[in-house]
């Protein structure tokens, strides 16, 4: 079973065997399908894939199951190495000794989930197929977005992975306007005056997961990591050698407060005063408590 828009809210079986199932839709209402045993409906499956994934996703079962529907003399199975949501510590080295066994074996994948895993490293053993006879028929119809799945072409022609989704932020306001949006400096200029906060407290791992997309070009130079971000973010020296110490902006889920202005500029923090509870360890191993102002 595999809907999309839907989530399935109750499951009641007849006398008959039937199952009935009712489901909510996301755009509202709901549904009510009933399921029966078919023998003359079972197709003999005559082709068996593969898929590898570090972690289980909901979102993969549904497509492989979708696909099953369209092509049903196609199974695709899913082999994961951890479950979806896991929280403890992900043994990269474990993941990737099985998969090289797997690989170098008769057990390998046919579809392979790059998340998480060193595609150029794949790439350069020649380990991975150029899908560009699958991709480019579904570009040119339509199907796919070439404008998102043509960056994935390597600058040998081969293109080896395309996205299995994607998404956009979008800024919405009914008292911004248009140009005030046009960019994060022109936003953050239209913030810089307002009297309250647009996102309200935020956490450092909060912000860093809204905005490190618009400055990872910034602080990543050739796959290395800016190791003063402070000075991209014209924070004064004292607070950049706390940055750099690992005792700034606070540690266990610190929060921020924006006061005036609730977004950072081109140039890092800029027009807005922000206040940071700061737990700061001293050398001796104590702490001291505090607040940051006017960064």
């Amino acid at each position: 079973l595999a809907l999309a828009g839907c989530w399935c809210i109750g499951l009641a079986m007849l006398e008959s065997d039937d199952i009935y199932a009712l489901y909510r839709e996301s755009e509202g209402g709901g549904k009510l399908n009933r399921y029966a045993y078919d023998p003359e409906a079972v197709i003999e499956v005559t082709q068996e894939l593969k898929l590898y994934t570090v972690f289980d996703s909901s979102l993969l079962q549904q497509a492989a199951v979708l696909y099953h529907k369209e092509h049903p003399e196609v199974l695709i199975t899913i082999e994961s190495a951890y479950p979806a949501y896991y929280d403890d510590e992900t043994d990269y080295n474990a993941v990737y000794q099985s998969l090289n066994t797997m690989l170098m074996g008769d057990d390998a994948p046919d579809i392979l989930v790059m998340d998480h895993l060193d595609m150029d490293s794949f790439t350069e053993k020649g380990l991975l197929v150029d899908i560009g006879e699958v991709v480019n028929p579904l570009e040119e119809s339509g199907e796919l977005l070439p404008g998102i799945t043509g960056a994935y072409v390597r600058e040998d022609g081969h293109r080896y992975v395309v996205p299995l989704q994607f998404g956009f932020t979008m800024a919405l306001g009914r008292d911004i306007g248009e140009a005030d949006m046009a960019s994060l400096e022109a936003l953050a200029q239209f913030l810089s005056g307002a009297q309250d906060s647009y996102l309200g407290p935020q956490t450092v791992s909060e912000l860093v997961d809204k905005f490190y997309p618009y400055f990872c070009g910034d602080i990543v130079k050739e796959k290395r990591l800016d190791k003063d971000p402070g000075r991209k973010a014209g924070m004064p020296e004292e607070n950049r050698g706390q940055l750099r110490d690992g005792g700034f902006p606070g540690e266990r889920g610190a929060r921020l407060q924006y006061v005036e202005s609730g977004l950072p500029g081109e140039a890092g923090l800029q027009r807005g005063r922000w206040i940071q509870e700061l737990h700061v360890p001293h050398s001796h191993g104590g702490a001291h408590q505090g607040k940051l102002h006017g960064l």
